[in-house]
This record gives structure tokens, C-alpha cells and sequence, in this order.
């Protein structure tokens, strides 16, 4: 009787009541603790985020205005190191204007951020002005005052920075930067000072955009003036909070940091219930799907180990995916497999014990009179050929009757082998020998390959006994006209001996039932050859394999593993 499958509900007996209570806590637990270490850490961390990438951005600007200051100061130090440089000091009525100077200093002032060069003695008095393509007004035109006494002055390397000048009503900001003259003798001091007239919004320019209102705000801050921003206009003060790089001397890069917004209370205790509904329809959801893909592995073992249960020993699970179920389902399969093999040997071992004692009782009790019966019949008198012939048909019969019992027991109860190296060629020479008279009077072609250089590990008798079946069945199922083949093969799956005969095949049906004891195609025989000569192919380590199809003839295969496949001896058998 068939017992009733349990049925496994969703929740009521499932492990999802049992952990989905955990799955939540887990999940609302860190949230809560996160929103509590809100305060406390996140501010902290943008403002340090924050300042990271507001000091990257000064690094960045730093490193375009050196690269513009270092350009100039070079072009500088190049100019005041021309020979014939401080004859521009002297007044011009006497001067002989040296060209490749005039050239050169001409040439490093083309540039738009240049206004034009200025000359001055070493008491820092204009003596000469050259215009660039930026100039305009005094001091390169017209009439004017250049009062560089109240510009701050601060070092950068062998030059000076002086200013920068704020811009005014029509003029830009610009600031100088002097490098000193070469002397004219060693030990002399320099007797003036070349300096470059630049643009102040060409270096400022450099800095990073204008921000809108509470975005972060950068500028030059310059000691003793104030701070300029990236359009080159002036503010007097800086807040107290201020990230800043210097740069030379007095000069340095100032960065006002941005106002990080913050939430109010009302909106944090909003924010943090949104985001707790949030997480835990989400691990509902999440944890649904994942039970149902994990009950949709688990059931079907469930379901198969209920039929294992039924005696289904056929059963099994088809393995998806790569984890700790599929290795289960593969478990599963092969303790089947092991337990279904386990049952079949089971079986096979009952049946042939019930076969053994059937056949021991069918053997005293029938050989006995069978003996006595011969004894009999070949005592008779013979009286007329009528008599005779029907005595030997009785002895025949009888000897018929002995072999059936004699086939009986050794299905029943096989002999144990006697393992030795028996030599193929001279096995299959002695089979071509004796089936040859047979094969010949049906008109039957018996060829055989005798020239086998290898030995087996088997029983010599249990060996041609069985080999000998396969011949007589394959000559007795074989056309007149047709062939009987015997040949061998040696390979990576061992050594192979073939039967193979051109007869009418049999079908999927036959093929199944073949070795079963008792089953038989022919109107003569016992059934009993191949069942008895699969029992002796095991005992000896062999295989019997029948490959088959209606009208294309039998093909019976014995297959030695590698393991009992040897050389031969001088002992070997030798037929």
C-alpha cells in the first residue's frame, strides 16, 4: 500500500517562520547602528573627503603656476646674462642699442599675460621700457608715475616678486617679477634689475572656477594685501577656516572649504524610517525569492527519498548548479545507484541459492533413477532393429536429460575456477577444431584469428566452455552460406574476443532476455548455455557483451580487463 506523501506548506512547517525573524534582525540591526554612527562619522568623513580633494586641486594649481613662474624667471635669468644687457642702463644719447639683446628681450615679451619689460638701476629707478604685445600706457607710452616703492617684495629663487598691483578704475592688476643683472666683474654688486611686467588675471586664472553660493571658493592670498580670486579681483580678509599651500614667499594658494549641507531633525528621523521600511520589505522580498529557489532544490529530494522509501530504487535527481545541494542530489544518486546495485546482488545471490538447492534435490533425486533406468534399457534383449533403434533413442534421451541437470548445477552451482595463464592462439586453434565439422556439415565459413601472442588469467576449461557455446550458437543461428567469425583486439579498455556471425540478428526484446535461464530462440536446447556462460565469464573477470539487430547477425563480445591480460609463460596453457 502506497503511503501518503506529507505535504510541506509554505510557513506552517517551514524553515522560513524559523528564520525569517533572524533574517530581519539581521538586517534592521546594522541599519540602526549605521544611523546612530550617522552623526558622528559621516560629517567628519565628507568634511575630510572634502578637504582631500580641495588640496588635490591647490596641488594641481600650484604645480601651473610654477610652471608659468619658472617660464619667465628663465626667460629672465636668460636676458640678464647677454653680454652688452647693461648697456641699456646707460642714457640713451650715448647708448649703441645691442640688437641681438633688443631681439631676444622682444622675443620673451610677445606673449598676451606680458605687458613689456622693465629696466631699472640697482636703486630701483625705471631706465628703460620695452612693449609687449599687451602694452598699454606708462610706462611704455605717454606720460606717467610707476610707484613700485609701496608693492611688497618677496624672493622666489634668484628673482623677486613685487606686487601685485590691485586693479583699478581701466586697469588690470599686474605685478613684476626682477631678476637681477649680471655684474660686469666678479664680486661686483648687480647693477640693476631686469623685470617682466605681467598680467595678474593670466596667473590667477590657473585657480579653480568660481563656485555658487556655499560652494567651495579659492583665491591668491598675497601677505600685506589680501586675496585675489580667479578673475584677478581683490577681497581684504579671509574666514578663519581655510585650507592653504604656500607657494613664494609671501604668496600662497587659499582654499575656503564648501558648506556641507546638513539635515534636520525631523528630516533624519524621516529619512532613517524610509530607509528601515525599505530594508526590511527588501529582505522579504529577497528572502522569499530565496526560499523558493532553495525549496525548488530541496523538494525534489524530498519527493525522491520518499520513493526510495516505496521501493522506487530507480530514482533519480538531475543536478543543477555548482553548490552544497547539487553535491547532495549527486550523493543521493550514487547511494541509489550502490544501494540498487547492493539489492540486484542481494537478489541474485537468493536466487541462486534457492537455484543451488533446487538443483542439488532435482540432481540426487532424479540421477539416481535416470542411472537405473540406462542400466536397464542397455540390458534389453535386442530382438529385431526396430528394438534396437528404440533403446538407443531411450539412452540418448536419458544422456540428454543428464546433461540438462548436468547444465543445471553449473548455473546453479559453478565450479570455482582455477586461475592460470591460458595462451589465446592455441585456445582458439583447438575452438576452430572441434566446431569446424560442425560449421562444415550446415555450410557454414568458420574463420578464426589465431595469431593471439597474449595469455589471460582464467579457468582453461571454464574458458573453452564458454567460448565454445558462443561458437555453437552462433554455427546453429548462422544461414547456410554465411560466416562465423573468431577474432581478438587489444586496446586502452583490454583484450577483446569476438563471435560474430552473419545470421538474423535478434531484436531489443531477444536481447534483454538473451541470458536469462531458460530463454531460448531455437526449437532444440535448453536455454541454459549463455546463462551458464555469463556466470563463468564473471568468475573468470570477464565480460559478455551481444550487440545485435534483426537481419545484421550477433556479435558476442568477452572483454579481460588490463589487470588480467599477461605474457606468455613456460607454463603457460597451451592447448
Amino acid at each position: 500500500m502506497m503511503r501518503q506523501q506529507a505535504k510541506i506548506g509554505f510557513w506552517k512547517n517551514s524553515l522560513v517562520r524559523r528564520y525569517l525573524a533572524f533574517s530581519l534582525l539581521v538586517a534592521i540591526l546594522p541599519l540602526t547602528i549605521t544611523a546612530v554612527l550617522y552623526d558622528s562619522l559621516t560629517a567628519n568623513l565628507l568634511k575630510y573627503m572634502d578637504a582631500q580633494q580641495d588640496t588635490l586641486q591647490l596641488q594641481q594649481t600650484q604645480s601651473s603656476m610654477e610652471y608659468m613662474m619658472r617660464q619667465h624667471r628663465n626667460a629672465l635669468r636668460a636676458i640678464s646674462e647677454l653680454p652688452g644687457i647693461n648697456q641699456l642702463l646707460q642714457p640713451e644719447p650715448a647708448l649703441t642699442l645691442p640688437r641681438q639683446v633688443l631681439n631676444l628681450i622682444y622675443f620673451d615679451i610677445d606673449r598676451p599675460e606680458i605687458y613689456g619689460a622693465i629696466l631699472f638701476d640697482r636703486h630701483w629707478q625705471l631706465k628703460r621700457a620695452f612693449p609687449g604685445q599687451s602694452a598699454s600706457g606708462y610706462p611704455y607710452w605717454g606720460e606717467g608715475d610707476l610707484n613700485i616703492a609701496t608693492l611688497p617684495r618677496f624672493p622666489y629663487g634668484e628673482a623677486l616678486l613685487l606686487g601685485p598691483q590691485k586693479p583699478m578704475t581701466a586697469q588690470s592688476g599686474w605685478y613684476l617679477m626682477a631678476f637681477p643683472l649680471s655684474a660686469n666683474l666678479p664680486g661686483e654688486v648687480s647693477p640693476g634689475f631686469i623685470a617682466f611686467q605681467i598680467r595678474l588675471a593670466s596667473l590667477t586664472q590657473h585657480l579653480p572656477p568660481i563656485m555658487p553660493e556655499g560652494g567651495a571658493q579659492s583665491c591668491l592670498w598675497v601677505e600685506a594685501l589680501g586675496c585675489f580670486d580667479s578673475l584677478g579681483r581683490w577681497r581684504d580678509s579671509l574666514p578663519e577656516e581655510i585650507i592653504s599651500l604656500p607657494l613664494w614667499g609671501g604668496w600662497t594658494l587659499a582654499m575656503i572649504p564648501r558648506v556641507l549641507p546638513s539635515l534636520g531633525t525631523n528630516q533624519q528621523r524621516l529619512l532613517l524610517a524610509l530607509m528601515a521600511i525599505l530594508s526590511v520589505v527588501g529582505v522579504c522580498v529577497f528572502f522569499y525569492l530565496v526560499v523558493l529557489r532553495i525549496r525548488g532544490r530541496v523538494v525534489p529530494l524530498i519527493h525522491a527519498a520518499d520513493a526510495i522509501s516505496q521501493g522506487q530504487w530507480d530514482t533519480r535527481i538531475t543536478p543543477k548548479g555548482n553548490d552544497e545541494i547539487t553535491l547532495l542530489a549527486t550523493a543521493f544518486n550514487q547511494m541509489t545507484s550502490r544501494l540498487n546495485a547492493l539489492l540486484i546482488a542481494q537478489s541474485d545471490m537468493e536466487r541462486k541459492a534457492v537455484w543451488g538447492e533446487f538443483a542439488t534435490g532435482i540432481a540426487h533425486e532424479i540421477r539416481n533413477p535416470l542411472a537405473t533406468i540406462k542400466v536397464c534399457v542397455q540390458a534389453l534383449p535386442e530382438q529385431d532393429d526396430e528394438n534396437r533403434e528404440l533403446r538407443d533413442m531411450m539412452v540418448t534421451e536419458i544422456d540428454r536429460i543428464n546433461h540438462l541437470i548436468s547444465n543445471l548445477l553449473d548455473y546453479a552451482l559453478p565450479p570455482q575456477p582455477n586461475g592460470e595463464p591460458v595462451l589465446l592462439s592455441g585456445l582458439l586453434h583447438r575452438l576452430h577444431v572441434l566446431v569446424s565439422p560442425l560449421a562444415k556439415d550446415k555450410g557454414v565459413l568458420l574463420s578464426t584469428d589465431e595469431c593471439c601472442p597474449y595469455a589471460v588469467m582464467a579457468d582453461a576449461g571454464q574458458l573453452q566452455q564458454i567460448l565454445m557455446n558462443l561458437l555453437i550458437n552462433a554455427v546453429e543461428a548462422t544461414s547456410p552460406g554465411g560466416e562465423v567469425k573468431m577474432s581478438f583486439t587489444v586496446g586502452s579498455k583490454g583484450l577483446c574476443v569476438m563471435v560474430k556471425d552473419t545470421g538474423e540478428g535478434m531484436t531489443e526484446k531477444q536481447l534483454a532476455m538473451v541470458t536469462e535461464p531458460f530463454y531460448t530462440t531455437k526449437t532444440t536446447g535448453t536455454g541454459l548455455g549463455l546463462a551458464v556462460s555469463l556466470c563463468l565469464a564473471k568468475q573468470n573477470h570477464a565480460e559478455l557483451g551481444f550487440d545485435s539487430k534483426p537481419g545484421h547477425g550477433t556479435t558476442v563480445t568477452m572483454r579481460f580487463e588490463k589487470d588480467f591480460i599477461c605474457e606468455p609463460e613456460t607454463n603457460t596453457v597451451n592447448y
